[in-house]
């Protein structure tokens, strides 16, 4: 019996031995927008502004998309083992806060910001790198801005803001920092027009 039990113990190992666990997949890089480039000399002020991003549901993800016009011009790809720390649209909203003027004076422990006046809906409708043919890339970014009054639901305006960057290369570090370059061409267009719609009414 004890010869048997030896036996199985020895089958045992060796099974064991042959059985190799699961590796960990590598995490995934994870990038955001870096930092922000120069901004223009007139900014809005945060104070003044309520401000909502939001996008298309494709736009969700934290996914980097690129497409790829040499193959299918139709497919949205993805860059493999990076993605970005946050959804676009949360990317975009931390970056214009940044952007913006803060308060004159900065509130103590116990006083309170007053409650913004106005308010900005951006919608996100383009996020991603484009590759064509020839091998070349261009980063691309475009939103619907919307800002109308908290006071009387006036709409104040709207602009389409539509920019692109070129890529110099066909990396994820690269795609990152043209959507980057993009986006803050997009931001430097925008913050004088939001500070031109404060000076309309009055601010």
């Amino acid at each position: 019996m004890t010869a048997i039990r030896l036996l199985m113990a020895l089958i045992l190992m060796q099974l064991a031995g042959c059985v190799r666990l699961p590796q960990a997949e590598p995490a995934a890089l994870q990038f955001d927008l870096g930092p922000a480039d120069t901004t223009p000399s007139q900014t809005p002020h945060a104070m003044f502004w309520d401000v909502k991003v939001s996008s298309p549901i494709w736009l969700e993800d934290i996914k980097i998309l690129y497409r790829q016009a040499t193959e299918n011009p139709y497919e949205l790809r993805s860059f493999q083992g990076v993605r970005w720390v946050a959804a676009p649209e949360e990317l975009l909203q931390n970056r214009l806060r940044a952007a913006m003027s803060p308060p004159v004076e900065q509130p103590s422990r116990h006083e309170q910001l007053p409650p913004a006046v106005m308010a900005l809906h951006i919608q996100l409708e383009t996020f991603l790198v484009e590759m064509d043919a020839g091998g070349k890339a261009q980063a691309k970014v475009s939103w619907l801005a919307m800002a109308w009054s908290r006071r009387n639901r006036q709409i104040l305006g709207a602009r389409r803001f539509t920019t692109s960057a070129p890529v110099d290369g066909a990396t994820a570090t690269k795609a990152v920092a043209g959507l980057a370059a993009a986006t803050d061409q997009a931001m430097a267009q925008m913050l004088p027009w939001m500070n031109q719609l404060e000076h309309r009414v009055g601010l």
